[in-house]
């Protein structure tokens, strides 16, 4: 019988056998008459008595391996867990919201979540993106930006992290949503929403002005209304009375 690592080889027209050793990338046990193709996933060893399973964070599609060196490391984003991975595609991606640079990763944990103001949309990926200008996300690992509600900027920390915030009353986000601007003139707000005042005209002449801190429209009324009232009170334009007297 032959030895492991050979396999019996017939020479035909009644000239016998013989052992042979076994060819690159395949294997045999002691007394086998043929050797075993390794497959995907494994290599065989120096004496080709064995075959050995690629190591986890590798893999191999080739058959009739004969060396560790034949088995590729998972790309970077990707990591295996498992022995023997038959190709790429065995390699398990990041999720989105993570990322790696590592290849040959063996564990989930080499996934790193995106910091905040930053987002993956796509798994397997090697790094993160920057949330464009008036958005932002709240927490690492996110796989997308929000942009900020209405009347909130995007206000950067002393520390770089950026959240959204609402403006100042009296104050409304500019189009960037990155600074808040005073309201406008002719308009007042709260809560970083600023609205006109009104301003028109009725029987009591009535006008809505910003207060001077543009955070309310004041009512202003007619000072000179009792002068076409005998006497008595009279509206005064703002939902309130002016005492005219002269009865």
């Amino acid at each position: 019988k032959c030895n492991a690592g050979m396999y019996m080889f017939d020479r035909g027209s009644g000239n016998g056998k013989e052992c042979r050793v076994c060819e690159n990338g395949t294997v045999s046990a002691y007394g086998a008459s043929v050797c075993q193709v390794c497959g995907i996933g494994k290599y065989s060893d120096s004496q080709k008595v064995f075959c050995n399973l690629c190591e986890a964070g590798l893999w191999s599609n080739d058959t009739h391996q004969m060396s560790s060196a034949t088995c590729r490391q998972c790309e970077s984003g990707t990591y295996s867990t498992a022995r023997g991975a038959g190709g790429p595609d065995e390699c398990v991606p990041c999720a989105p919201g993570k990322y790696s640079d590592e290849p040959g990763a063996v564990s989930s944990e080499v996934c790193l979540l995106c910091d905040i103001n930053e987002y993956q949309e796509i798994s397997g990926s090697v790094s993160c993106k920057q949330c464009p200008a008036g958005f932002t996300s709240s927490a690492q690992g996110s796989p997308n930006c929000l942009a900020c509600e209405a009347g909130e900027f995007l206000k950067t920390e002393t520390n770089g992290s950026k959240s959204c915030v609402v403006c100042d009353d009296g104050f409304m986000p500019s189009l960037d949503q990155l600074r808040c601007l005073p309201c406008a003139p002719g308009t007042a707000g709260v809560g970083g929403v600023c609205v006109p005042c009104l301003h028109y005209r009725s029987k009591w002449m009535e006008t809505l002005v910003p207060n001077e801190d543009r955070t309310s429209c004041d009512c202003t009324g007619n000072p000179g209304i009792c002068a076409a009232t005998w006497c008595g009170s009279t509206p005064d334009g703002c939902g309130g009375t002016i005492e005219c007297g002269g009865c």
